[in-house]
């Protein structure tokens, strides 16, 4: 218990760090829910947790097994944040990592860490890594709780991480930080210096990738809208993400009703979805391979603008009045790295990018279009912006690797 209670204590500290944060907490010795650095002593870890548990310093959710579930849940365990920083002197801005760990995590097939061998293959993710980190700490970011109390996001909020997977850096890759846990309710009310924020995102981006890496473009409109499911929009987007991360339709299937147990027809779900789509092989296509994809579509966005942004994947938070420069280098960098006549479709690229708030369509398609055609023509082209304060602004833009 003695070697066993300091782990779990930081556990509780990091998990601390963000809003609605647990740890999955080994009770049992079933290896099926033991999470896999906690397998080399599972039961002393677990009674630490449970002694935290009972003095006030931390609260647990048990572990249910249902019908929807092939192993069951683990347990997990939330910090009692206020008693547990009070009890060790500290409060939310102290709580620090290894300021020596590696920006860079590289996996096994296994999923366990590994180390990385070739310095020069990592140095262009670590430098894109370090410059997003430096990127958001130059700036000061808040936002308000569910209770409208305000929070400074600190600095250790935004240390960023990558994680690549498969022994490999063409695997994975997406940029991590702590303050990417804030709620999603939470996050419209960031402020960026003060300035208020949008959050754009791209739509349906993996299933756009897929297209794409398929020579393909998706004619619709909505690619999540398929007939006689239009009300089960979360369903289908859970079912995308399985299509793309699976290696057969059973696979997909056992996937979706562990994310949805109570939902019903899932199988008819699928199959819709798949039918939907049936010009590409979805099945084919690899999810960390998208998730790399995606990665490199941040990375283009670093170099071709200056505006301060908190990534969410596929996601960004920005300062309102510079979306329209931001906007602008969603596009480019999304044809750069797919290399793409058009982000999703040639007759209207203002389907690419929406608010996450209302849905709607802000980047004009007329000038969208002509941007791409001469980047795809040119191989690069300089890109002219006017900024908060009406100055306009040039630069190259080009592929980044």
């Amino acid at each position: 218990m003695k070697k066993h209670l300091p782990v779990a204590i930081y556990n509780l500290l990091v998990a601390s760090r963000s809003q609605n944060t647990a740890v999955i907490t080994p009770l049992g010795n079933n290896p099926f829910t033991i999470p896999a650095h906690f397998k080399a002593s599972p039961g002393g870890l677990g009674k630490a947790f449970c002694l935290l548990t009972r003095e006030g310093f931390a609260t647990q959710e048990k572990g249910f097994k249902g019908s929807g579930f092939l192993t069951g849940l683990p347990t997990i365990t939330f910090p009692n944040t206020e008693r547990l920083l009070s009890h060790l002197n500290l409060d939310r801005t102290h709580i620090e990592s290894d300021p020596k760990s590696d920006c860079l995590i590289l996996k096994d097939v296994k999923k366990r860490p590994i180390k990385i061998k070739s310095k020069k293959k990592a140095a262009p993710y670590r430098k894109a890594t370090e410059e997003l980190q430096k990127r958001m700490r130059t700036h000061k970011w808040t936002y308000q709780d569910s209770e409208g109390i305000t929070h400074i996001i600190p600095n250790e909020a935004l240390k960023v991480k990558r994680v690549f997977n498969n022994g490999s850096f063409n695997q994975g890759g997406r940029f991590y930080f702590p303050a990417q846990n804030i709620e999603k309710g939470c996050r419209k009310t960031i402020l960026i210096d003060g300035y208020p924020t949008e959050e754009l995102d791209f739509v349906a981006m993996h299933l756009h990738m897929a297209y794409h890496l398929e020579g393909k473009q998706y004619q619709g409109e909505d690619p999540y809208c398929i007939p006689d499911y239009e009300d089960h929009r979360e369903l289908i987007k859970t079912i995308a993400q399985c299509c793309l991360n699976c290696e057969n339709l059973g696979q997909v299937k056992r996937a979706v009703r562990e994310y949805h147990p109570k939902a019903k027809h899932v199988s008819e779900a699928v199959e819709a979805f798949l039918a939907q789509h049936k010009t590409i092989n979805l099945l084919n296509h690899d999810g960390l391979a998208l998730q790399h994809l995606d990665s490199k579509v941040v990375t283009q966005i670093l170099s071709l603008t200056d505006v301060p942004f908190l990534p969410i994947h596929d996601s960004f938070i920005i300062p309102s009045h510079q979306q329209g420069e931001f906007l602008e280098a969603m596009v480019l960098a999304y044809v750069l790295v797919m290399k793409s006549s058009s982000p999703y479709t040639t007759k209207d690229s203002s389907a690419v990018i929406r608010r996450e708030r209302d849905r709607k369509v802000l980047y004009p398609a007329a000038q969208g279009i002509k941007v791409i055609n001469n980047v795809m023509s040119a191989g690069s082209t300089v890109v002219s912006t006017v900024d908060a304060s009406g100055a306009t602004v040039s630069r190259t833009a080009g592929y980044v690797q």
